[in-house]
């Protein structure tokens, strides 16, 4: 049962330091896992932009929006927030870099042991400008004296221990996948809100809407595809310029592609999902973070989840999650894509229920309950908390 809010053996401080919390899954299930099991969690983020805050149902759960400085200086503001909360919390979990860098921090100020969850691999070059190169040695030296790191599989997780120093064994897995079961109904949204008729078959792109993740080349292959289907791109584009030219190539196919920016509530965000027949996850393998990509891909079990197979592109361990899987095609060129779609319409059936078969074994509940009592057993050496 859970004690009181303030009581440390209970209490678990989560800290991000990035805009897009509200659509983190890993960030999102966490503080939901760990509030169903009793613990009372404080959310530490900055304010979301155009993502908005992340919204929860649960009593347990609740924000504490810092507004941070300019790069590591603004880590001081996360120090002085959680003084102010004045608890001994049992842990903290740092996400990414920076969130790592905060939780590290605490550490030193009031003793808190914590863990290290790395959502994106932060890649140098020699083109890597100062601020991330200094905030990759801080990386590597925080990491190693967390309690345990934590990514989203196994391969990914083989990377994250050699980039950073850390022996194999202390890397956890917690896979980025949704939380509950299957949702095999359908959805109109999509429809409804972009005008598509019924009888058309949507094909998704979803999330981050950028050339890293074959936008440029998903769009130069629908002319290629059979004509009952429209190409949807739902999600939001970060570069301004990027944005200029998809929506230029939407327009030389109007009724072909559909462009939407409106991003709906975690709660909410299956009914695109449910309004697609097939999906598509695309990664350009231009360095590590992206080369390995596929077991990091939340959109990739949330398709498995409602049932709509996937086209994907051939990188590590993409064979093994979508054709091992049955629940979709891999290709090696956007030229295929086409192809590839029609195949799985002709037996849209069996890759329907294969996608929803596999998402039982990609659950992040699931994964979570090998990740808490690897915590646990490394708080009770690191001070028997």
């Amino acid at each position: 049962m859970s004690k009181t809010r303030g009581d440390g053996t209970r209490s678990v401080a989560l800290f991000t330091c990035f805009e897009w919390v509200s659509i983190s899954t890993s960030v999102i299930n966490t503080a939901r896992y760990l509030a169903g099991l009793g613990y009372e969690v404080d959310l530490y983020l900055i304010p979301g932009g155009r993502f908005g805050e992340p919204t929860f149902s649960e009593q347990a759960i609740r924000k504490i929006v810092v507004v941070p400085r300019r790069f590591l200086i603004g880590q001081l503001k996360f120090l002085w927030a959680r003084w102010r909360q004045g608890k001994d919390y049992r842990f903290a979990i740092g996400f990414d870099p920076l969130g790592l860098i905060a939780a590290a921090m605490q550490r030193l100020v009031f003793g808190t042991p914590y863990v290290y969850h790395s959502l994106e691999i932060l890649c140098i070059s020699p083109e890597t400008n100062w601020k991330l190169r200094l905030l990759k040695k801080l990386e590597r030296w925080t990491s190693r004296r967390a309690l345990l790191c934590l990514t989203q599989d196994a391969q990914r997780g083989a990377i994250l221990a050699n980039d950073l120093g850390i022996p194999p064994g202390g890397i956890g897995v917690a896979v980025n996948g949704p939380i509950g079961p299957a949702l095999p109904q359908r959805s109109g949204y999509l429809q409804r809100k972009l005008g598509i008729d019924a009888s058309k078959t949507i094909v998704l792109a979803v999330g981050s809407l950028m050339r890293e993740h074959w936008i440029d080349k998903i769009l130069d292959s629908v002319d290629t595809w059979p004509a009952d289907c429209v190409l949807v791109l739902h999600g939001w584009i970060p570069d301004s310029n990027f944005a200029t030219q998809v929506l230029a190539e939407a327009a030389k196919r109007p009724g072909r592609v559909f462009v939407s920016t409106d991003l709906l509530p975690d709660s909410e965000k299956y009914q695109v999902f449910q309004s697609a027949t097939i999906g598509l996850v695309c990664y350009e393998p231009t360095d590590d973070n992206l080369k390995y990509a596929a077991g990091s891909s939340g959109k990739l079990y949330d398709f498995m989840r409602v049932g709509v197979p996937v086209v994907a592109n051939d990188i590590p361990g993409m064979q093994e999650l979508v054709a091992g899987n049955s629940c979709g095609i891999v290709v090696r060129s956007d030229g295929l894509i086409g192809q590839a779609i029609s195949t799985m319409l002709a037996d849209y059936r069996t890759y329907s229920q294969s996608a929803l078969a596999a998402y039982e074994n990609y659950r992040f509940d699931v994964s979570y309950e090998a990740v808490l009592p690897r915590i646990e057993s490394s708080l009770r050496r690191d001070g028997g908390r």
